[in-house]
C-alpha cells in the first residue's frame, strides 16, 4: 500500500515536471520568434560575405507567425 502511494507521488511529480518544462519552453520560443538580428549576428553575416541578404532575413523574421 505504501509503495503504491510513493509510486503515485513519483509519477505525479514526473508528470508535473514535464508539463512545466513544456510550458517554459513554449514561453521562451514565443518570446524569441520575432526579434531582429543582433549586432553579433550581423557581424557573422558580414564576415561570411552575405551582407546583401540582411534585408531579406529581416523581412522573413517579421513575417514569422507570433503563435506556434
Amino acid at each position: 500500500m505504501l509503495q503504491s502511494l510513493i509510486g503515485s507521488i513519483i509519477a505525479l511529480l514526473a508528470t508535473t515536471s514535464l508539463l512545466l518544462a513544456i510550458q517554459v519552453t513554449e514561453t521562451i520560443i514565443k518570446g524569441s520568434i520575432r526579434f531582429p538580428l543582433t549586432k553579433d549576428e550581423l557581424e557573422i553575416i558580414k564576415g561570411s560575405g552575405r551582407i546583401s541578404e540582411v534585408d531579406i532575413l529581416n523581412s522573413n523574421i517579421k513575417q514569422f507567425p507570433q503563435k506556434l
